[in-house]
């Protein structure tokens, strides 16, 4: 059987404020790992390295 827990937070304005800061970076890293993974497919969907891994994109990502 699978529990759920609902929990009511109430964040001041300060850390509200960081919270959201969390969500678009989140979203903004998502939405740029998405991009470098379909870009390097269309580039190299005929050859034998169309596909790139986890690692590197994090790498990539993390020299940025």
């Amino acid at each position: 059987m699978i529990k759920g827990y609902k929990v009511l937070l109430l964040p001041t304005k300060e850390q509200e404020k960081l919270l959201w800061k969390h969500v678009n970076v989140s979203r903004f890293i998502y939405n740029m790992y998405k991009d470098i993974r379909d870009t390097h497919y269309s580039l190299y969907k005929d050859t034998k390295f169309k596909n790139i891994t986890n690692g590197e994109i994090r790498k990539y990502i993390t020299e940025l």
